[in-house]
C-alpha cells in the first residue's frame, strides 16, 4: 500500500524499532506523536481508517475500547484481555 500512513501515538518503548519505522521507504509517510492529551485522543482516532496495536502484553488495552467506541475497525495480537476487548474476531 505505497499511499499508506503510519500514525503512532504514544510513549515509545522500543526506540531501536522505532528508528526503523522511520526510516522504511515503503511507508508513504510517519508521524510519531508521543504526548497527547487525553481531550486530543478522539482527533487520532477520528483520522484513522483502521487502529492497530502491537501490543504482546496489556492489563486491558483501554485504545482499543476507545477506537471501536469510535466505529473504527481494530487490528490486535489474540492474547489474554484483547479476547475480551474486541467486539469481533476473524481468524486466518
Amino acid at each position: 500500500m505505497p499511499n499508506a500512513q503510519l500514525i503512532i501515538v504514544g510513549k515509545h518503548y522500543e526506540n531501536d524499532y522505532s528508528n526503523k519505522l522511520k526510516t522504511k521507504k515503503r511507508i508513504a509517510l510517519s508521524f510519531f506523536v508521543e504526548n497527547v492529551s487525553d481531550e486530543d485522543l478522539p482527533f487520532y482516532y477520528a483520522a484513522c481508517d483502521v487502529y492497530a496495536t502491537c501490543s504482546l502484553l496489556e492489563g486491558f488495552n483501554m485504545p482499543l475500547v476507545e477506537a471501536q467506541a469510535c466505529g473504527k475497525p481494530v487490528v490486535a495480537f489474540n492474547i489474554g484481555p484483547h479476547k475480551e476487548v474486541v467486539k469481533k474476531w476473524f481468524f486466518s
